[in-house]
């Protein structure tokens, strides 16, 4: 593909449209001698060397190509011209509401997450790697989660101070104490906030002073 030489599939279809042509000095041919040539020449080369060739820009370059459709006139819709290919060749999933470039990056950098996620762990990992690899692994392991069924989350609970909406009239209420049960959360790495979630923030009344909620 010729990026310098690209002619628009539009323009060909276009019928001609009138151009302003502008006057131009014309000067006696002895006048124009051979170094202003070269001077014109050399002028040309520098101006090409601001063009990126490195293998992001071209890639980054095809990738504005086919996004586009060229077919449209971008002056009468230019969205059109611009996008009309990322909207013909991608397909919204059917477990999403929408698809853009930034659902594809995500996608991208998804694949790539799961792709060290899966490592069998002996390519010298970090050690917060291998945790987050183990832990990965333990939440696909549904075999064995089916296997454990509820038994882990009842233990939580009754830990917790237990949960009336499962005990029903067995439940009691002398076992549960909201701060011991923010505590054991706190053990557990679970979150605090299904309580008390007290914050600071700046004061409904007076804007210039901040107030605990």
């Amino acid at each position: 593909f010729d990026v310098y030489n690209y002619q628009p599939a539009w323009k060909s279809s276009m019928p001609s449209r009138p151009t302003r042509q502008s006057k131009l000095p014309v000067y006696p041919k002895d006048e124009i001698s051979h170094g202003v040539k070269n001077e014109a020449t050399t002028q040309c080369k520098e101006g090409n060397s601001d063009v990126c060739i490195t293998p992001g820009c071209l890639k980054a370059a095809v990738t504005f190509l086919d996004n586009m459709d060229k077919n449209i006139y971008p002056c009468e819709d230019f969205y059109q011209f611009a996008c009309g290919g990322f909207i013909k060749n991608k397909m919204i999933e059917e477990d999403s509401q929408k698809y853009s470039t930034f659902n594809a990056m995500n996608d991208k950098l998804n694949n790539h997450i799961r792709t060290i996620l899966v490592k069998d762990g002996k390519g010298g990992e970090t050690l917060t790697t291998k945790l987050v690899q183990n832990l990965y692994k333990s939440c696909m392991n549904t075999e064995f989660i089916e296997r454990r069924g509820l038994f882990p989350l009842k233990k939580i609970l009754t830990k917790m101070g237990g949960w009336p909406v499962v005990e029903g009239d067995v439940w009691d209420e002398s076992m549960f104490t909201w701060y011991k049960t923010i505590y054991i959360s706190i053990e557990l790495g679970m979150p605090t906030g299904y309580l008390i979630a007290p914050h600071i923030q700046t004061d409904f009344k007076d804007n210039t002073r901040r107030r605990l909620y």
